[in-house]
């Protein structure tokens, strides 16, 4: 996956560079997101990226591992506190007909964001939902409650913003300049030709957040935890299998991925890495489709935890600090 971005992005370019925006059914959310989710996630590519233009960068994220490993080591009485933390959204909608995403599709997406942070999702109701081996009780419910205080619409003249860019994060080139990006988690939502990514911690404050697709964006089953899964990059969290076969996604509980799976591979389905580890497909940082995705594990709380502990800190509070402008 590490070297993957560009002869990604030069396909998908190809392939759809002047693709004209439209109401996308349900039916064909699932088909694409069936067809593509080995392909949605890019936000390790370009992580990478950024640390080839700027050795601060992995100095930065090296210093971030050195705290979260402090922060795992360390007893109760960190400073995330215990409790629901809020965290203030700006979503802008950037597309050619702003409509395409109404307000009451913004809602269905904040929904799918407090059930699956606060394991609240339908799927966990029933207790005893497979869990590749994993205890039911130690499934994270990572207490963080969103809200949205700004949403934006800009009707631009980019039918297509390209994969990966920071385009559609600026006015000055067809896109939506941050608000607050300091204190705000800023979601841009727009036509990417396929890809969703986000930006870890510690980039450039200006382009800082995540970027949906927007097919990806809104309730619906198969394709709303893209959402999730972005995310929980925004909160420092990596990809199950590490980027690479058998990869360390720096969490102790989640077990060893040969790679990404690309469907509910079954009870009992086994990785191919070492000691052969239940594969657990059900872990938002995967990549099978939102239908079979509804757990965070323990240890990627903790991970998260770390990160609003450090890098992350100025976004949470105890209470809402911002006017809240949708119902929850």
């Amino acid at each position: 996956m590490k070297k993957l971005l560009l002869p990604l992005l030069s396909i998908i370019l190809l392939t759809a560079c002047q693709k004209q925006e439209r109401p996308v059914s349900n039916t064909e959310k699932e088909t694409l997101a069936a067809n593509t989710d080995q392909r949605i996630c890019v936000s390790a590519e370009i992580l990478e990226q950024e640390i080839a233009a700027d050795p601060g960068r992995a100095k930065f994220l090296d210093d971030l591992e050195e705290k979260t490993k402090l922060y795992e080591s360390r007893a109760e009485g960190n400073a995330r506190g215990a409790g629901v933390l809020y965290l203030p959204l700006v979503i802008h909608i950037v597309l050619t007909d702003t409509n395409l995403i109404p307000t009451s599709q913004i809602i269905s997406q904040l929904q799918v964001w407090n059930k699956d942070f606060n394991k609240l999702n339908a799927e966990l109701a029933n207790t005893s939902m497979y869990l590749a081996g994993y205890s039911y009780n130690k499934v994270a419910n990572c207490q963080i409650q969103f809200y949205v205080t700004d949403i934006v619409r800009v009707q631009t003249a980019v039918t297509e913003f390209t994969p990966g860019s920071i385009a559609m994060k600026s006015s000055a080139t067809g896109g939506s300049d941050p608000v607050d990006p300091a204190t705000k988690f800023n979601v841009w939502v727009c036509n990417t030709g396929n890809p969703c990514w986000a930006q870890f911690p510690g980039g450039n404050l200006l382009t800082d957040g995540i970027v949906m697709h927007y097919t990806f964006f809104g309730y619906n089953n198969t394709t709303s935890r893209v959402v999730t899964h972005e995310t929980g990059h925004w909160l420092n969290l990596r990809h199950i299998w590490g980027d690479s076969q058998c990869g360390n996604d720096h969490v102790n509980d989640t077990p060893k991925h040969f790679g990404p799976s690309n469907a509910c591979l079954g009870v009992g389905a086994k990785s191919t890495c070492p000691g052969k580890p239940l594969i657990m497909w059900m872990n938002y940082m995967d990549y099978a489709p939102g239908t079979c995705k509804y757990m965070f594990t323990d240890g990627q709380k903790n991970r998260m935890d770390a990160a609003i502990d450090n890098a992350r800190a100025a976004y949470f509070s105890a209470t809402k600090i911002y006017t809240d402008i949708l119902p929850q």
